[in-house]
């Protein structure tokens, strides 16, 4: 059986690292590891719009490197994983527009 990352699992970490109780470097190992579609179960037990963007998260955040993204990058990314389906493409955009506005400033 897979590992399971669950949403409120990754909720959890996202904001601990955006309140600095992780550090940047702590945050990017833990995606590093635990981004590997293959080998884990993200978010199987949720919709399927909140699995995309968990999975969208996790992605943005294995490339980006995590100072880029905070602060504003955190918050959006946990309200695009709480999103309803109905707002689903509004909070992609805006996770995806906050990430790259952070990445072109730093």
């Amino acid at each position: 059986m897979k590992e399971k990352i669950t949403k409120k699992q990754l909720i959890e970490i996202i904001k601990d690292w955006g309140t600095k109780k992780n550090t940047s470097e702590e945050f990017s190992a833990w995606i590093e590891v635990s981004y590997l579609p293959l080998h884990k179960d993200i978010g199987i037990d949720e919709p399927l719009h909140t699995q995309k963007a968990m999975h969208s998260v996790m992605n943005a955040f294995d490339h980006f490197y995590a100072e880029s993204i905070i602060p504003e990058g955190y918050h959006a990314a946990i309200d695009f994983i709480l999103t309803s389906e109905k707002n689903f493409e509004d909070n992609e955009s805006n996770f995806a527009q906050s990430c790259l506005k952070l990445k072109q400033n730093s």
